[in-house]
């Protein structure tokens, strides 16, 4: 006969066997505290800091100041706020709240993903539209740019156009590895949530080598890889709202306090220690992460984590910069425990690991080119994720020398010299103006060397998809036109649509690219195979049934209510024949 280990006696005696078995099941599941690394020798002074958090000013549940509180509590030196905007907002000053350093940054909403602004001044115009824009226009104004949660598995949230060479990506994103966690694996996890909030959410993460090998190839530049929170600290009614859009906040989920002791930065004091003077520690904070000084590491797993990365060229030879050139060393220090292996990866793949916290590998003069990162890896222990408890900054050696951006260049005033190349002058006729009801627009005389000028108007107001545009009749290009090239210029800085339109009932179908403009002539060159559709249109621009040149401000880089001159100076075609 068959006798049960367990009778339960009604509810009661059910549900308090089920306590049992859950409270075993999270004691058995719970990550391991952190451990604790000691100190190598000639290690700087470290700062621990959090990269990538949201406040009350965009989609975030805490004020910066409860945010500041809960890094404290987590043991944090600085936090770096990216609250979601345009960048016209202007950024407020560092400064320290309960012993933490506040530095204001940016998340910017792109035609092709999120991009973080870094070290960012208050913009002329508002920054969005393509990523690669959004960029160009990050790097005009002094800032870095950094590509959030790139390979997000949420096609909204995920980058998309793999061509755009950042300064940096986000390799691990703890608000990303938490939301897309599938529903079984992410209540397993919960069950130690009340144990070890950061240990549970960051053991949700994973090791992101495909990343890796796409981002640190010689064909880009070396580029910063950072762990992000992506705090929010927030569960929404709706999947997609926030309380800027009327979203309600249903729980404070996860807290910040777990989320700020999953991943982060850590920032080595190369010179002095910190000043206590907010501005003053800021500047190194940035400087650290804008010439690849800063590493990153998990906090959850091992603490305080510091890993360098070097490409040592002889003195004789030495050129600026991180990166090197002909015969050089490359050099790892860390404090990795005796029995952590240290690994350097070339072009995002395993090249070499060692048991030793501090070796060094020779690389020849003629080496091929190549991006070299190290990582400092544990052994496994239950409840960890498979991660390394530190990543270090890129190193290059043996690069392509960056070429110069001549698209960025300004022309100075006057007509541009005669360039015989075998380009050919665009055939634009019948100038005019097209605007929306509310909005105006005049085709004005420019001056005498310019072939057409307007004055754009955006209509004031809410933003209602107001536009403004100087148009041209076009005639067709030449064979083999591969570029059209606009010699422009405006009474203030913006960002302006450039359009290619074909013939259709009601709007035509059109193609976009963009170019920033000011006071100073300039030179736009446009590659037409760089025109995106915009919907309906689909595919390549048709050069050969496009009949008309549009030069457009909308409420996509302008505010309602403004009014821009845009004068065109010259235009032509160059071709690949």
């Amino acid at each position: 006969m068959y006798y049960p280990l367990v009778r339960f006696r009604g509810p009661r005696s059910f549900l308090a066997a089920l306590v049992v078995i859950v409270s075993g099941t999270a004691l058995l599941l719970r990550p391991p505290a952190p451990r604790l690394l000691a100190p190598a020798a000639q290690q700087p002074t470290l700062w621990r800091g959090a990269y990538h958090v949201h406040s009350t000013q965009s989609d975030g549940s805490g004020t910066p100041e409860a945010i500041a509180t809960a890094a404290a509590a987590a043991g944090l030196d600085f936090v770096i706020l990216t609250d979601h905007g345009d960048a016209t907002r202007p950024p407020t000053p560092p400064r320290v709240v309960d012993g933490v350093l506040l530095i204001d940054a940016v998340e910017i909403s792109t035609d092709d993903g999120h991009l973080v602004a870094l070290d960012l001044p208050q913009a002329p115009y508002p920054l969005a539209g393509e990523g690669r824009a959004v960029l160009d226009d990050v790097h005009r104004l002094g800032g870095l740019g950094i590509l959030a949660h790139p390979d997000s598995p949420r096609p909204a949230l995920a980058w998309h156009d793999a061509s755009v060479d950042a300064d940096g990506y986000e390799w691990v994103n703890a608000d990303t590895t938490w939301r897309s966690a599938r529903a079984p694996r992410l209540l397993a996890h919960l069950l130690t949530y009340a144990l070890n909030r950061a240990g549970t959410l960051a053991a949700l993460a994973r090791y992101p080598a495909a990343l890796f090998a796409e981002r640190d190839q010689p064909t880009r530049r070396p580029q910063l890889a950072l762990a992000a929170i992506d705090a929010h600290a927030r569960i929404g009614w709706q999947r997609g709202a926030d309380p800027l859009d009327g979203g309600r906040t249903l729980a404070e989920f996860p807290s910040y306090r777990a989320s700020l002791g999953t991943f982060g930065l850590v920032v080595p004091w190369l010179d002095g220690r910190p000043s206590g003077d907010a501005s003053r520690d800021a500047v190194v904070v940035l400087h650290a992460i804008r010439h690849r000084l800063a590493s990153t590491a998990v906090f959850s797993m091992a603490s305080p984590a510091w890993l360098s990365l070097d490409v040592i060229e002889p003195a004789a030879t030495a050129t600026p910069g991180p990166d090197a050139r002909g015969p050089a060393t490359l050099a790892v220090r860390s404090n990795a425990p005796a029995d952590a292996i240290v690994r350097v990866l070339r072009n995002g793949t395993l090249l070499r690991e060692a048991s030793a916290s501090a070796w060094s590998l020779a690389l020849e003069a003629d080496a091929p080119p190549a991006i070299y990162r190290a990582e400092v890896w544990l052994p496994a222990r239950r409840g960890w994720p498979a991660l390394p408890i530190a990543v270090s900054a890129a190193r290059g050696h043996n690069l392509p020398r960056a070429p110069l951006d001549a698209a960025a260049a300004g022309l100075p005033d006057g007509p541009p010299a005669a360039v015989d190349d075998g380009s050919v002058a665009v055939d634009l006729r019948g100038w005019h103006v097209e605007h929306d009801p509310a909005s105006r627009a005049t085709s004005d005389t420019g001056p005498p060397e310019a072939i057409a000028q307007g004055t754009l108007t955006l209509a004031p107001g809410a933003r209602v998809s107001q536009f403004a545009a100087l148009v041209a009749d076009l005639a067709a290009p030449p064979p083999g036109a591969s570029t059209l090239e606009l010699d422009l210029s405006a009474s203030a800085p913006m960002r302006l649509s450039i359009q290619l339109r074909e013939p259709r009932p009601g709007e035509g179908l059109r193609w976009r690219h963009s170019a920033y403009v000011d006071q100073a002539r300039r030179l736009v060159r446009l590659p037409v195979q760089a025109f995106r559709p915009i919907l309906p249109a689909s595919g390549s621009v048709p050069l050969e049934r496009v009949h008309a040149l549009l030069l457009v401000m909308d409420t996509v880089n302008a505010r309602p209510g403004e009014t821009r001159a845009v004068t065109v100076h010259a235009a032509r075609w160059t071709t690949d024949q």
